[in-house]
């Protein structure tokens, strides 16, 4: 599938909640970037596998079967995939549900991707073979901000410095790749993950030197 590539900085305008009157998503988990105020992009469903990889070490060392659990995604790129000036302000998308009652980090939560040149890695936790439970690891999600918008969407705010953040230090993946994201959807809570899913995903084109160079900085003190 072709990657839509979008320049924020062609389609300049400063967004403000008061100013945005882009339509809702017609139906209900569709999200839409936010480009300005009268303009969006649409996120695609993009098809992911559930794996799980042994940890061999364990394994010889304990006699247990640790596994980690991760889906993957075909492609190094979303279909929607922002120009690098994205990481230069805040990125906001509206998201739908059946209606905005309930606060949104109830119902989805934002990842990061690990990218690799033909796929994509979602890692979900751990899965322990001897006791058959999973544990997921949150650590890693994104942090958003969010207000009602319309009759049944949420405006979310991704902040800038987390569009930054090299949660895993690794500064060569976002030089060779940038950043790939997906969005998934934790309502309604189930114990069991499903052999395959569906997950809207977006992404930024690779950061320009000095983006890298603020990225590193960002990371530097977050160690300290």
């Amino acid at each position: 599938m072709k990657t839509i590539l979008i320049s924020l900085l062609m389609l300049t305008a400063t967004v403000a909640r008061a100013q945005i009157t882009i339509a809702e998503p017609k139906f209900e988990q569709e999200a839409t970037i936010v480009m300005n105020d009268t303009a969006g992009v649409e996120l695609q469903l993009e098809y992911a596998i559930q794996k799980r990889t042994e940890n061999v070490g364990t394994a010889i060392l304990f006699g247990e079967g640790n596994k980690s659990l991760y889906y993957e995604i075909s492609g190094a790129k979303s279909p929607v995939t922002l120009s690098n000036d994205c990481y230069e302000k805040d990125l906001q998308l509206i998201f739908s549900w059946s209606d905005n009652r309930l606060s949104p980090k109830r119902l989805i939560q934002i990842f990061p991707l690990e990218i690799q040149k033909k796929r994509r890695i979602y890692n979900v936790g751990d899965y322990d073979v001897v006791s058959n439970t999973e544990t997921y690891g949150q650590e890693n999600c994104v942090k958003f901000t969010a207000e009602k918008y319309g009759a049944h969407s949420y405006l979310i705010t991704i902040p800038k410095s987390e569009l930054m953040a090299l949660r895993d230090g690794n500064l060569n993946e976002a030089k060779k790749f940038g950043k790939q994201y997906l969005i998934h959807i934790i309502a309604p809570a189930t114990n069991n993950t499903s052999a395959t899913e569906c997950f809207l995903t977006f992404g930024i084109e690779k950061p320009t030197l000095p983006q890298l160079n603020y990225m590193n900085t960002l990371h530097k003190r977050a160690q300290k």
